[in-house]
């Protein structure tokens, strides 16, 4: 069992003496052999804050009693509606065929006035962020309740991209897939909207739609970045930002001070996904400092990630 206990903020003494009350753990607990389905405490006197390892191989590769408990249910994340599942798996859908959206939108230059051309000096780089809005929105805000009189606290996630200018560039995408292919697709569901807002420069737009073949009935994604350029209505294909759908992502990881049992966590995490989405396109590359508690070789061995180079 891992707890990751997160501390408030100390904003003076009254709020102190409130945090360190709420400064504790209650663990309750229940047994399936159980006739009622009651939680029980679990006392304190046989909890321990750390597992008593020093026995263990330092070339250990995987620690095998570390397992979910057989009652727990393995299952796949829920999704708050259709919208979201759909995004979340859009992963599914193979690409649509390239000679159907070639040259869908004339040419344009794309010079954004956000991107930083002069050195940075260190941790500058957190305040030069410039994100994007998204639609369908994703419900990625968190909202921290909090007891008594303390407000609650919201943590935003993706900002919420105007509908209805959503719906005018989906228009004119959808047009001009039907002018180029006239009868062979139908629009099926809009996956995603990304909307990257450059105030008196224009606004850089990755659209993402599912849509139908009708003489198959295979469903393909479409998935191009277009550029709207400041003071007009009119989408243009941005020069030098075509993405290669089937680039190699290389995932760096250095690694040390026993972090093993995260490095295995991090293993099992990036096979799930390979296996899940079947995509090979990825590549991580591990540098290991003194102080590694597995043996990060033989785990790379037996782990299923297809592409990998230690260091």
């Amino acid at each position: 069992m891992e707890i990751l206990h997160k501390h408030g903020r100390r904003h003076d003494e009254e709020d102190s003496e409130k945090l360190l009350k709420l400064h504790y753990m209650h663990l309750k607990w229940r047994s399936s052999t159980w006739k009622d389905n009651n939680l029980r405490d679990i006392p304190s006197e046989v909890l321990s804050s750390f597992k008593v390892d020093n026995n263990m191989s330092i070339y250990l590769v995987r620690d095998n009693d570390i397992v979910l408990p057989m009652h727990i249910k393995h299952r796949d994340p829920s999704f708050v509606n259709e919208e979201v599942k759909r995004r979340a798996e859009i992963y599914r859908l193979p690409f649509i065929n390239e000679e159907d959206t070639q040259d869908l939108f004339p040419p344009c230059q794309y010079n954004p006035s956000y991107i930083v051309k002069k050195p940075l000096e260190r941790y500058q780089a957190m305040w030069e962020n410039h994100y994007s809005s998204i639609y369908p929105f994703d419900y990625s805000d968190i909202l921290d309740k909090r007891d008594g009189d303390w407000e609650d606290f919201v943590s935003f996630g993706n900002d919420q991209m105007d509908e209805n200018t959503a719906k005018e560039i989906i228009s004119q995408v959808w047009t001009q897939i039907q002018s180029k292919n006239p009868g062979k697709y139908y629009l099926q569901h809009t996956l995603n909207v990304e909307e990257n807002h450059d105030q008196g420069t224009g606004d850089r737009y990755l659209v993402e739609l599912e849509l139908k073949e009708i003489s198959s009935g295979k469903s393909v994604r479409f998935s191009e970045y277009l550029y709207r350029p400041w003071g007009t209505h009119a989408l243009c294909t941005p020069v030098g930002v075509a993405w290669n759908k089937s680039a190699v992502i290389n995932i760096l990881l250095t690694t040390g001070n026993n972090q093993g049992r995260w490095i295995l966590h991090f293993f099992d995490q990036m096979s799930k996904m390979h296996k899940k989405t079947k995509d090979f396109n990825f590549n991580v590359v591990i540098t290991e400092f003194d102080g590694i508690d597995i043996d990060l070789k033989e785990a790379l061995k037996k782990s299923e990630i297809p592409h990998y180079q230690h260091v």
